[in-house]
């Protein structure tokens, strides 16, 4: 039974109750008028009570049903809902994933990489930064939004500002506002000019830290938030990333070992 039969059958039984009401006030009117009836009346009180009785549980088996029906109404919409959002974010995801995957030069990697990333969480600022193993700092090996004093100066420790503690840690952050607001930082000095709201997620492979993949919105963006659904996807991203980012570097020095 679906929810349209249970609002008509709730109607058919309202018409029902007004009916014998009807009935039972002018046959209780019709034999005032008149005398030695006596058990009909009593008789038709027993009837008319039985009546509200089965109408009273019937309402309220109805009520249950119609409660039941909207209940699963509801489940079935935020599950189509559900699905409808899980195939909009594989499908941004593998858009991201194929830009990556169509490069042919490995230098263009980092630039792939960004872009992708941008594009995928509607990002109008960003960078990739690789960490040098000998002496454990953070550099931009690609940007997009930042000057290129920031990209020349910029090198950070491990543990040091946002990304640093990102490759640090291995582990994604969401910021909303000043960063000097996040108690996580709240040692490191850093600069935030106009970011809004910035995702960090750290690009690793094999329990192996390569770098950080940064991605913010300024007051010029086309979106407002980031929220944990992009915080999501960037770090599935990421995951891919790396490893494009690693096939490259292992690119490059096959192309410089075999030139020298």
């Amino acid at each position: 039974m679906d929810l349209k039969r249970v609002e008509s059958e709730r109607s058919e039984l309202l018409l029902f109750v007004i009916a014998l009401v009807m009935i039972f006030l002018g046959t209780i009117a019709y034999l005032s008028f008149r005398d030695g009836q006596g058990v009909l009346v009593p008789a038709l009180t027993i009837v008319s009570l039985l009546a509200c009785l089965y109408i009273i549980d019937k309402e309220r088996r109805l009520r249950n049903l119609q409660k039941r029906l909207i209940r699963e109404l509801v489940d079935e919409q935020d599950r189509s809902a559900s699905l409808e959002s899980r195939l909009k974010e594989i499908t941004a995801l593998y858009r991201a994933i194929s830009t990556v995957n169509s490069v042919v030069e490995p230098e263009d990697t980092f630039d792939a990489v960004l872009r992708a990333a941008l594009e995928l969480v509607g990002a109008d600022r960003g960078s990739v930064m690789l960490l040098d193993e000998l002496d454990e700092r953070l550099k931009i090996v690609s940007a997009q939004g930042l000057s290129q004093t920031i990209i020349a100066q910029t090198r950070e420790k491990l543990g040091q500002g946002v990304a640093g503690w990102v490759a640090q840690q291995c582990k994604p952050v969401l910021l909303d506002g000043d960063v000097k607001d996040d108690d996580r930082f709240e040692t490191f000095e850093i600069e935030n000019d106009d970011l809004h709201f910035s995702i960090s997620v750290p690009l690793y492979i094999r329990n192996e830290v390569l770098g950080v993949l940064n991605m913010g919105l300024t007051a010029r963006a086309s979106k407002e938030v980031l929220s944990e659904y992009e915080l999501r996807m960037s770090t599935v991203f990421a995951q891919h990333a790396a490893v494009a980012i690693e096939n490259a570097g292992l690119r490059l020095a096959a192309t410089m070992a075999s030139v020298s």
